[in-house]
């Protein structure tokens, strides 16, 4: 769990080293009863994520903010992976986003395919 100030838009991660790959977790949920059910998330939301920069070994946002301890750690926990190139790379949104091509989901998360798991879709509700 990374979710926190200066978390460059990343929640949480997780790394699967038999599958060999990194999931980025991003979650926008509302927190009130009618707004998480009927209110999507902006784009301009989802765009905060920074994972390039963040594979890129970078240790701050580009406006020269440091990046939070728990983002510095996933970043020296991948850094550290014997066969790092082997590995795939996937963005996970949970948010109520409006439908958005899949081709402009991967624009908006650094060119790493990205799913979206919304309420309607993923919950009772």
């Amino acid at each position: 769990m990374i979710d926190a100030t200066h978390d460059v838009g990343i929640d949480g991660y997780y790394i699967n080293e038999n599958a060999k790959s990194i999931l980025f977790l991003q979650s926008k949920f509302r927190t009130t009863e009618d707004n998480f059910e009927n209110k999507d998330i902006s784009i301009s939301e989802i765009l905060k994520m920074d994972i390039d920069r963040i594979l890129d070994g970078e240790t701050c946002h580009e406006n020269g903010m440091s990046h939070n301890g728990k983002l510095l750690g996933m970043q020296r926990k991948v850094r550290n992976l014997p066969d790092i190139d082997r590995y795939r790379y996937e963005v996970i949104l949970l948010a109520n986003l409006a439908k958005v091509p899949d081709s402009k989901l991967r624009l908006l998360a650094s060119g790493i395919p990205a799913k979206v798991y919304n309420s309607k879709k993923y919950f009772l509700i």
